[in-house]
């Protein structure tokens, strides 16, 4: 593996094979990780639609979020976040930490890291308990 893919790889989280389609879900996972760190997450999150008189111009557009998540206490930390959303299948799909570009993991802070890694864990335990994938 490249110094590159395994930057991307640690500083991205899959959101499993379901996503999430509505951003409600998306801040019950975000309200998880802030309640597990613990921590605070500050957020932004966006939409956009065409409407037309027309119902074949009309049509759904992007959403977006993107935001930063600090671990309080005594090893406080901080990191910036997006979320990627999968226009094709309408569900956010991605957790992406904000990395500083020229730069390899290890350049990357330790702290920050560590948190990218914690967030992966608790991602994970949330898909696990609260997620049902039907086949």
């Amino acid at each position: 593996m490249t110094e590159l893919e395994d930057l991307i790889e640690k500083s991205t989280i899959n959101l499993g094979i379901t996503g999430f389609t509505d951003l409600s879900d998306v801040e019950n996972l975000l309200r998880y990780i802030a309640e597990r760190l613990p921590g605070r997450i500050d957020y932004k999150a966006s939409y956009r639609k065409n409407l037309s008189s027309s119902p074949k111009e009309a049509s759904e557009g992007e959403k977006g979020l993107d935001g930063g998540i600090s671990r309080i206490g005594k090893d406080y930390e901080f990191t910036f976040f997006s979320m990627t959303y999968e226009l094709s299948n309408r569900r956010f799909t991605e957790i992406k930490f904000q990395t500083i570009p020229g730069y390899s993991l290890k350049e990357h802070r330790p702290g920050e890291r560590q948190l990218w890694g914690d967030v992966r864990g608790i991602v994970e335990e949330y898909i696990q308990k609260y997620i049902k994938i039907s086949h």
